[in-house]
C-alpha cells in the first residue's frame, strides 16, 4: 500500500488524524462547509457541505473543441455558438464537472473527446443535438486517470 500523507486536525487533547478526504467545519457565521484536500494535503475546493454554493464559471460563447480544466472549477456554464466537442482536463479521483450549455443562435451539435468514456449500453449516442435556444446539462466524474459521463439531459428551456 502507498504511504499515504495525514493531516492533523483540532487543537491540543482533541487533535485527530485523518487522511485525504472530505472534512467539514464551520465558518465565522456558524454555517458548515466542505474542504476538500488531496492526497499532499492541499486544499482543492471549499463551499458549503452539500455543495451549490459555488457559483459557476461563466465559459462565455464557445465553438470548435472546447477543453475544460477541472483546476479552474467544477461547474460550468456556456453558449453554443457552433458545434462543440468537449474535452474534460485534469481533477483527481471522484472529481465532478458540470457543465450548462445553451444552444444559442441555431441548433447546436454537442460531442466528446474519445478520451471521455460514455457507458457502453448508453441510451445517449454522440454527438447529440441541442435544439436553439435550449439548454443541456452534462456531468462528468473520473475514476483514475479518465472522464466518464455520468449524466446528460437536454431540451430545458431556459
Amino acid at each position: 500500500m502507498a504511504n499515504v500523507p495525514t493531516i492533523v486536525v483540532g487543537t491540543g487533547n482533541q487533535q485527530k488524524v485523518v487522511t485525504p478526504a472530505l472534512l467539514t467545519g464551520l465558518d465565522s457565521n456558524g454555517a458548515i462547509v466542505a474542504l476538500r484536500v488531496d492526497a499532499s494535503g492541499n486544499l482543492l475546493t471549499s463551499g458549503s457541505a452539500g455543495g451549490g454554493s459555488t457559483a459557476p464559471v461563466a465559459l462565455g460563447n464557445i465553438t470548435g473543441t472546447v477543453a475544460i480544466s477541472r483546476t479552474t472549477g467544477e461547474k460550468f456554464n456556456a453558449a453554443a455558438t457552433g458545434s462543440i466537442t468537449l474535452n474534460i482536463t485534469d481533477g483527481s479521483d471522484f472529481d465532478n464537472v458540470e457543465l450548462w450549455v445553451t444552444a444559442s443562435g441555431a441548433d447546436r451539435t454537442l460531442n466528446l473527446n474519445a478520451a471521455v468514456k460514455v457507458p457502453s449500453d448508453s441510451a445517449i449516442a454522440f454527438p447529440v443535438t441541442i435544439t436553439s435556444g435550449k439548454g443541456c446539462r452534462v456531468k462528468f466524474e473520473k475514476h483514475g486517470a479518465t472522464w466518464m459521463l455520468v449524466s446528460l439531459f437536454k431540451s430545458y428551456i431556459l
